[in-house]
Parts: structure tokens; sequence; C-alpha cells
């Protein structure tokens, strides 16, 4: 397989390192956590410099507006909320505004196992091969992780190849 620069590469993240980032750094933010959630990821990553270097890294990899966006996406999943309410991002220089999480996301199904999640995001690909997207491939692994996470199989879809816009 010859070698794709970073240029010919498309903004999407290719792999779940920016979850597995947001994963842990909110896993060290006090609960509960308040409706100003995502500036307070940003914040966090801003004040660790081995995050730091992480979020740069993918900044590098994928871009400032495909990172910062996905951040937001990735917050709002695990916070199980979303908002629309945009805010001007008054502590962290990261970002230029974000939405408040104050609104509860619908209750999800129970987790599944990759195996399974799999099955379904391929069963569902190829009901509806035609009407997706030609790129739909690059959110692969976006899909699956929400998929194993409980959403359902056509929400995950819709959920990835959606431009995420809960920061800027």
């Amino acid at each position: 397989m010859p070698k794709v620069s970073l240029a010919e590469k498309p903004a999407t993240m290719k792999s779940l390192r920016l979850k597995n980032l947001v994963d842990e750094v909110l896993e060290q933010l006090p609960k509960p956590r308040t409706d100003d959630v995502i500036e307070d990821v940003f914040l966090s990553i801003e004040g660790n410099e081995i995050w730091k270097a992480s979020y740069d890294r993918m900044v590098y990899e994928s871009g400032k507006a495909a990172v910062i966006a996905w951040t937001g996406f990735w917050v709002s999943h695990a916070e199980q909320r979303e908002g629309d309410q945009r805010h001007t991002a008054a502590r962290s220089s990261l970002i230029e505004s974000y939405s408040k999480l104050d609104v509860k996301t619908a209750k999800r199904g129970k987790k599944v196992k990759e195996a399974e999640a799999l099955k379904a995001m391929h069963e569902h690909f190829i009901a509806n091969r035609a009407t997706l997207p030609a790129d739909t491939r690059d959110y692969r692994e976006v899909i699956l992780a929400l998929i194993m996470d409980g959403i359902a199989t056509d929400v995950a879809f819709a959920r990835a190849l959606e431009k995420p816009a809960y920061a800027w």
C-alpha cells in the first residue's frame, strides 16, 4: 500500500486517539460537571503539557478545525448532553466559542461488543450504500465507537457524518 502524505489525508479523525484524550481529561475533571464542560476540557488540555502535546500532534495531522469540532463532539457524547447556545470562550485560548451542554440526550441502548457492532454497521452500510456519502468509510471508527456505546446504528451513522459544531 503506498504511503499517503498528510496533505492527501481527509480531515476526519483516522483513529480514536482524540476520544481517548477527551475521556482521560474528563476523568480528571470534578463532578458534577457544569454546562461549560467543553471549555473546561480545552482549558485542562491547555494546562497539561502531555495532553497539549498529544492535542497539538492531532491538530498537525488533521487540522485545527477538525480537532476542535471533534473534541466538542466527543465531550458531548461522553457527557450525554448537547446544546446549541453558543458562548465565547473566555478561559481557553484553544477555542473561540463553544456550546453549553445543557440538554440531556435520549437514553442509550446497552453497550455492544465490537463484533456485534461491526456486523450492525456492515449491514446498515450495505442496505444504505446508495444514499450514503462517498467518504463514509473515513468515519468507520467513529461509527463503530458510537454503536458500541449503545447508539442506534442509523443514529450513529447520522451523527458521525454530520459536521460536529460544538466548539470552534
